[in-house]
């Protein structure tokens, strides 16, 4: 479901899984640069849990978000653990009873960048340690899928968005350093409705 590689060629991997060859891994395992598991990596998750997302922070360790056992959204989780496969508790305790985080990625400025399920798809910055950025104030919005750093630390966030602030946007938005909607930025294949 979701790859990640960190600076010394290690690959992490994550999904639905319990068993990776012969070693016994729930959600993540972790190869060697040759391909071959990583014995002395495990965070030790639950049966049933799963990873949808990973993010290698140099320096840092590696943030996962990950849910289950259970329905869709059950029991959703975003951690940070070194590269032992120790939980790191400097790492913020997210709100994930009332957000569902799906997504990570890094800021270009040295933060991060959280996006929820599709039911609450909404996006936030956060500091280095998950610490939620109150500056940052994007429109009220759900169905953010996924989004990606454009020029000017610039934001596109792309998804099935009911409403975006005062406007329609059903495919794809531009949004400025502090979340704020740039209306100048249209796609031809974007249908915009302003009532």
């Amino acid at each position: 479901r979701t790859i990640a590689v960190s600076n010394d060629g290690k690959v992490y991997l994550g999904g639905n899984f319990d068993t990776v060859g012969t070693y016994r891994r729930v959600g993540i395992v972790r190869l060697q640069p040759n391909g071959e598991v990583d014995s002395s990596f495990d965070i030790g998750l639950a049966n049933g849990q799963l990873i949808i997302d990973i993010l290698v922070q140099s320096g840092k360790g590696i943030i996962v978000i990950g849910r289950g056992p259970g329905f869709a959204d059950a029991s959703p989780f975003i951690r940070r653990y070194h590269f032992d496969g120790t939980l790191d508790p400097s790492f913020a305790d997210y709100d994930t009873a009332s957000y569902t985080p799906t997504d990570v990625m890094h800021d270009g400025n040295g933060g991060l960048f959280i996006i929820g399920g599709y039911f609450n798809g909404t996006i936030q910055r956060a500091d280095a340690d998950g610490r939620i950025d109150a500056s940052f104030q994007p429109p009220p919005t759900s169905g953010i899928i996924t989004f990606a750093m454009a020029a000017n630390s610039r934001i596109l966030v792309g998804g099935e968005f009911q409403v975006v602030g005062e406007r329609y946007d059903p495919g794809l938005m531009n949004l400025d350093v502090v979340g704020t909607i740039d209306h100048s930025y249209n796609l031809p294949c974007n249908p915009i409705r302003t009532s």
